[in-house]
């Protein structure tokens, strides 16, 4: 009698045949190819012996027959990537074998059904990027042995259920992307389409102070949710935590600098939310950390001497701030550090020689208040992008700028630079983006500037004081795709082919005031 059948390595396509259900004695069934569409045979239910169903990565497009509760050995249910659709069936309760379920990345709907009491096996339950909506059931919370929870980027609302906050075994939970809150406030129709709009819920500190006896749980994902109050301090029982997603929500107050004490933690993101004050010097005692994402909130002061304990730290993100004070030597340090992005902020004085580690990959120091001569950015072979427009950084660019051979995007507008630019700049073969715009240059081009720029898509070098021959700039730049030259007294007319649109070409949006020459009639730059 046939156990076992696995039809994903073979090259066959069409909807599944009714006749696999006469195969009772089958215990693994797996077919995983986009090319086996539905609709789900109900005959499929008659596999009352089957451990294992797999049916993800396929183009099912159809709903999941009751009859599926009739599989009641069954362990494993893999429908995952499938085009499923409409609403998940009560009837899966009947499956208390099971102990794992995957059905994320579908199109289901509809409210998840109170299904979970009898599934006291369950360790994996993954339902995330659906359209589910409605309350996270009670029932789940029965669910004992459960250690990975993937509710994220569905429409759940509501409470999570104080159940769930008291799984013993839970090491990964994400309830991101949905409109979880925690309970509904007081005198509060919660049924209403317009419940707790106008208040101030402070979800998150019952939620967490709920689920402090999760002492195993090693991930915690709440992002992009409505969740407002502050953190309490009670979130130091996750001593094993190592991924926390607070992002994209409306929590306020001052970090706690308890939040020292989680020393597991190797990803850190509260940006976009409302936290004030200053960022506490107890981070220095995440010295696992290696993301640590701060951005888009209230926080002042200066940034702390602790955060250069962190050498682990591969990406440092905290921008949009209003953080103050002189740039720090000491983030030299960081030798694995690749991105760095303190924008939007209020920093002042100069960049400070050598403060940045030459692995660097992504620096973004742009809207601060930085003066003094540009930072020696020669130095940093490996830069890929580098922002440091909307400054007051003041006198020329440093001469030794040209072995930037992965340089992609330089920003430096909006400054007090002046003087020439340096021959050295004609070998960013790899650039795509070069913005010297507002700025106080002088002088011709180099020469060779384009001709190696074989990928520039974007130029602005308005607003300056450049001069020579349009001609020369405009023949060698073939990729444009955005040019500005206005501002300045470059001489000449435009070539043909940057005037009329062809086939393969499209007009590219121009702008250019000509000291002499004629400018085109057509209105096509």
């Amino acid at each position: 009698h046939l156990t076992s059948l696995d039809l994903g390595r073979h090259l066959l396509s069409g909807p599944i045949p009714r006749s696999l259900g006469d195969l009772i004695q089958l215990r693994t069934l797996k077919w995983t190819q986009p090319s086996v569409t539905g609709p789900l045979p109900v005959e499929l239910g008659n596999l009352v012996n089957l451990r294992e169903l797999h049916l993800s990565h396929t183009l099912l497009d159809c709903t999941i027959p009751d009859s599926f509760g009739n599989l009641i050995n069954l362990e494993v249910l893999d429908m995952s990537n499938a085009s499923l659709t409409g609403c998940i069936p009560e009837s899966l309760g009947n499956l208390e074998n099971l102990i794992k379920l995957n059905l994320q990345r579908n199109k289901l709907s509809g409210t998840l059904p109170d299904m979970f009491g009898g599934m006291t096996k369950l360790q994996t339950l993954l339902l995330g990027s659906n359209h589910l909506e409605g309350p996270i059931p009670e029932s789940l919370g029965r669910c004992t042995q459960l250690t990975n929870l993937w509710y994220g980027w569905n429409k759940f609302s509501g409470p999570i259920p104080d159940s769930i906050f008291r799984l013993p075994l839970v090491q990964n939970a994400t309830f991101a992307g949905n409109l979880i809150v925690s309970k509904s406030p007081p005198n509060c129709d919660a049924s209403s389409d317009d419940a707790g709009a106008s208040f101030d819920l402070t979800p998150l500190k019952v939620a967490l102070n709920e689920i402090e006896e999760l002492s195993n749980l090693a991930s915690l994902n709440l992002g992009s949710n409505q969740i407002s109050g502050a953190i309490p301090c009670s979130i130091t029982s996750l001593v094993n935590l190592s991924n926390l997603h607070l992002e994209h929500n409306g929590l306020g107050g001052r970090l706690p600098t308890e939040i020292g004490l989680l020393n597991s933690l190797e990803f850190l993101n509260l940006s976009h939310n409302r936290f004030c004050g200053g960022i506490p010097d107890s981070v220095r005692s995440l010295e696992r950390l290696r993301v640590l994402d701060l951005s888009h909130n209230q926080l002042s002061g200066e940034i702390p001497p602790g955060i250069f304990n962190l050498s682990n730290l591969t990406r440092l993100q905290l921008s949009n701030n209003g953080l103050g004070g002189p740039m720090h030597p000491d983030l030299g340090v960081l030798t694995n550090l690749n991105r760095l992005d303190l924008s939007h902020n209020q920093l002042t004085g100069t960049v400070p020689e050598g403060f940045l580690p030459q692995g660097l990959n992504v620096l973004i120091l742009n809207h601060n208040l930085l003066s003094g001569p540009l930072p020696k950015f020669g130095e940093w072979k490996y830069v890929v992008i580098l922002h440091l427009d909307h400054n007051q950084f003041s006198g020329q660019i440093p001469t030794h700028t040209g072995d930037l051979k992965l340089l992609k995007s330089l920003n430096l507008s909006h400054n007090r630079l002046s003087g020439p630019l340096p021959a050295s700049m004609s070998r960013y073969k790899s650039i795509e983006s070069l913005d010297l715009s507002n700025n106080g240059f002088v002088g011709t081009l180099p020469c060779d500037l384009l001709k190696n720029m074989t990928e520039i898509k974007k130029l602005d070098l308005s607003n300056n004081q450049f001069s020579g021959l349009v001609h020369d700039i405009q023949d060698r730049c073939s990729t444009l795709e955005l040019l500005d030259l206005s501002g300045n007294h470059f001489l000449g007319d435009l070539p043909e082919r940057f005037r009329k649109q062809s086939a393969d070409r499209p007009v590219i949006p121009i702008r250019w005031d000509p000291e002499t020459g004629s400018q085109p009639s057509d209105g096509s730059w």
